[in-house]
């Protein structure tokens, strides 16, 4: 864990970008986003140009706020998960140790009367 943490510190994993350039049809359609970008801005007039300029440093503004937001998200949901996890566990093994103590008492509950047991019961016990 210290290695993973580390490694997200100093910015060697970088989830924005691993995660959306991982699989082929996402590469596929970045070239698909790129070519018909290239192809707009090619027919647009100086004007509208610059209004698609403005609309493109908004809406890159605009995802960059909403991926942070996203990956906060899935994060503290990924830690509610683990946590959720090891408590469920905990309780696990609480019960467990619980019954152990139950099933204790219960015996020595039951060797206060051995003496009094017939003979092939005391053998057994």
């Amino acid at each position: 864990m210290k290695g993973t943490i580390e490694e997200l510190w100093h910015g060697n994993i970088i989830p924005h970008e691993d995660s959306r350039t991982n699989s082929k049809e996402m590469k596929e359609l970045l070239g698909y986003i790129a070519r018909h970008h290239e192809d707009l801005e090619k027919s647009l007039t100086d004007e509208q140009k610059e209004i698609f300029e403005k609309f493109h440093d908004c809406w890159s503004e605009y995802m960059s706020l909403a991926e942070k937001a996203i990956f906060v998200y899935a994060f503290k949901l990924g830690g509610r998960l683990m946590l959720e996890t090891l408590l469920e566990q905990r309780k696990k093994l609480i019960r467990s140790k619980q019954r152990k103590r139950r099933f204790t008492r219960v015996v020595s509950r039951l060797e206060i009367y051995l003496p009094f047991l017939p003979l092939p019961l005391r053998l057994w016990w």
